[in-house]
């Protein structure tokens, strides 16, 4: 090495050893930490394991998760906490509850494991937001308690059963209290809906139709934007009294009620946002009513077909004039089942109109039936109920049991008398048809159910003091296949309600589930509606609860099949044990207060009783089939002839004959 490289070099060492020493220099010691960080990052090994256990899902406090696109929602949410805070203490203002931040700002940050890189007011703005929101949600919480407390206490006092409400438990409800007003900010907000879109997206996606502002405009959606100008046309038909103005008044006066129901902001002009309610509305009415009306005459047809033939069979019983005779009533038929088709392809004066995509094949109908179930696809009842009442004044039956009708031929459920609802009740279609569902009211001889009327915390969080031990057994009950070995024995229900499932005896009743490609979407929709919602049960969450405890594997999907509980369309018992163990994730439900808390008892009841499963294992041994049976009762007699002939024996020895 020449001299000159090694002044190089030597230059070089002394330039990186003078960086060295000036680094040093200016690092500090961090003081003011008395015992070190109380607030920690998970190590990345944990979190290797399973990252989203670490994760916050709905609401970020404090800066680790500061920031983060998903929990963007409820960062909004988070000033409306802090204006309920500041009001506790009218005295205090904003500035005080601020200083008080940043005289503590050092050691509320020496408390996090890791720097928090925030300027100081940055981390000020945080702090308040987040420790105002900690602090408003225990109050409330707190509040919430003492109230049912009390009034559990009230109903005791009368001698009343806990569905029974007291004058002024109900007087108290008439007027919504701060708490209740924060909860309904907080579950109708779009941070609940994605986190059930991170189950599965698709099932909250409509497929053909759009209603309502959410999927309004998307491109896969667009042919059926054109259909909707046909059906408004038919639509101005059916009253000539009310005109094209009229309809767009009556929505003009309720727009700013509608544009409240949807729980984000809608981005339209007023003319943008009538005409696309204007149009969803009367797609959805003319839906419904052409669909229930061409049933409702399908069914006269066959009454009449019945009637003529049971007649020439008692009165003419002549083979020829019954066939000369039954053959015009056929053609009668198919002019009337092809009545109401044509006239959704004609326009108001009767010329042929472009071709319905709607009523020419099987496949599109039901598919609109299942978009107008989604929970993003809903338009408000108050508009649809105001527009069918001004089309169809004379209109015997409310919309409310036109769509009862209509939606249960999709659904493959029976509607019996359907109730007479009020309008104040219902907020859109799915909340219609859950309504309907709700097993309370069904068993009230159609009241309403109570969780129906009041916040749903009353039915799910409330607990006696007397269930507290019960709890851990009320989150869990084997499977079917379990179930069968401890002498459950299992039968199809005949009910219209497939929430109706009963245990009594060792039997458990299951009405019969119809499982295919649109089964999941269905329960995930009324899941989400009930999560997402304040005045509704949680009936759907417990019964998808429920079967996801008794059906684990294909085996019991095959078990159930077998007793005619399941009708599955889905192909192996693996699909359909999939789609129930998938349901509930995500999902808050409070067990010992869910409608089938008493089964949840019951059945672990006969569960951990030993007489039951040896009982089982006996009949399963012995008298499963009719030789085993025989077997039985042939060594039982045998065993008996052998202790006679013993006992005779014994007495011929004592007694010996003379």
């Amino acid at each position: 090495m020449s001299i000159a490289e090694e002044k190089i070099e030597i230059i070089t060492n002394d330039e990186w050893l003078s960086s060295l020493k000036t680094r040093v220099a200016k690092t500090k010691w961090v003081v003011g930490r008395t015992s070190g960080p109380t607030i920690f990052k998970v190590p990345r090994i944990f979190q290797e394991a399973d990252p989203k256990a670490y994760e916050p899902k709905m609401v970020s406090l404090g800066p680790y998760h500061h920031g983060n696109i998903h929990l963007k929602a409820m960062e909004d949410l988070k000033w409306h906490y802090l204006k309920e805070f500041l009001g506790r203490n009218p005295g205090k203002p904003l500035e005080d509850y601020i200083d008080q931040i940043k005289e503590r700002e050092h050691e509320a940050r020496m408390a996090y494991s890791e720097k928090v890189d925030m300027t100081s007011d940055e981390f000020a703005q945080m702090m308040l937001l987040d420790c105002c929101f900690v602090i408003e949600i225990i109050d409330l919480w707190k509040t919430y308690v003492e109230r049912q407390e009390k009034e559990e206490e009230e109903e005791e006092e009368l001698g009343e059963a806990p569905e029974k409400e007291s004058k002024s438990t109900k007087k108290k409800k008439l007027k919504m209290s701060n708490a209740e007003e924060k909860s309904e900010i907080i579950t109708n907000e779009e941070w609940l809906s994605s986190l059930k879109k991170r189950a599965d997206p698709k099932a909250y996606e409509p497929k053909m139709v759009s209603l309502g502002p959410y999927h309004h405009g998307n491109i896969h959606l667009k042919a059926m934007e054109d259909l909707k100008w046909h059906y408004l046309k038919k639509f101005l038909g059916r009253n000539p009294r009310m005109s094209l103005e009229d309809y767009i008044e009556q929505i003009r006066e309720r727009e700013d009620k509608a544009r409240m129901a949807y729980s984000e902001k809608v981005d339209m002009t007023s003319d943008e946002f009538v005409q696309m309610m204007l149009l969803d509305c009367c797609f959805v009415i003319e839906i419904i009513h052409s669909n229930v009306e061409k049933q409702e005459e399908e069914k006269t047809v066959d009454k009449q077909i019945r009637c003529t033939r049971s007649w020439f069979r008692t009165a003419r019983p002549m083979h020829s004039v019954v066939a000369s005779t039954a053959r015009p009533m056929h053609s009668l038929a198919a002019r009337q089942m092809t009545m109401s088709e044509k006239q959704l392809r004609t326009d108001g004066k009767g010329t042929e109109a472009v071709h319905n995509p709607i009523t020419s094949t099987q496949y599109t109908l039901p598919v609109v039936v299942r978009d107008m179930l989604m929970l993003e696809n809903q338009l408000p009842f108050l508009l649809l109920q105001t527009l069918f009442k001004s089309a169809f004044p004379e209109s015997a039956d409310p919309l409310e049991n036109w769509t009862l009708k209509f939606v249960s031929n999709f659904v493959k459920s029976k509607i019996e008398n359907p109730p007479n609802i009020g309008i104040k009740k219902i907020h859109h279609i799915l909340h219609l048809w859950h309504y309907y569902i709700d097993p309370y009211k069904k068993r009230d001889g159609g009241k309403p159910s109570t969780s129906l009327c009041h916040k749903p915390n009353r039915n799910n969080l409330r607990r006696s003091r007397e269930d507290y031990h019960t709890t851990s057994l009320l989150k869990w009950i084997p499977s079917a296949t379990q179930l069968m070995e401890a002498g459950v024995h299992f039968k199809k229900k005949e009910a219209t309600n497939f929430l109706d499932i009963t245990f009594q005896n060792g039997e458990m009743g299951i009405p019969l589930l119809q499982v295919d490609d649109d089964t999941e979407t269905f329960l995930r929709n009324l899941i989400a509606f009930e999560q997402c919602s304040k005045n509704v049960s949680l009936h759907v969450t417990a019964y998808a609860a429920l079967m996801d405890c008794i059906i684990n594997t294909a085996a019991d999907v095959a078990l159930l099949q077998q007793h005619g509980i399941i009708l599955s369309g889905l192909g192996d018992g693996k699909q359909v044990a999939n789609l129930f163990n998938k349901l509930c994730k995500e999902v808050t439900l409070d067990y010992d207060k869910s409608y089938v808390s008493g089964i949840y008892k019951d059945v672990n009841e006969h569960w951990t009783n030993q007489c039951n499963q040896w009982r089982a294992r006996l009949n399963h041994d012995y008298f499963s089939n009719p030789w085993a049976v025989i077997s039985v009762f042939a060594a039982i007699l045998l065993f008996v002839l052998t202790i006679t002939q013993t006992i005779y024996s014994a007495l011929s020895y004592v007694r010996p004959p003379n």
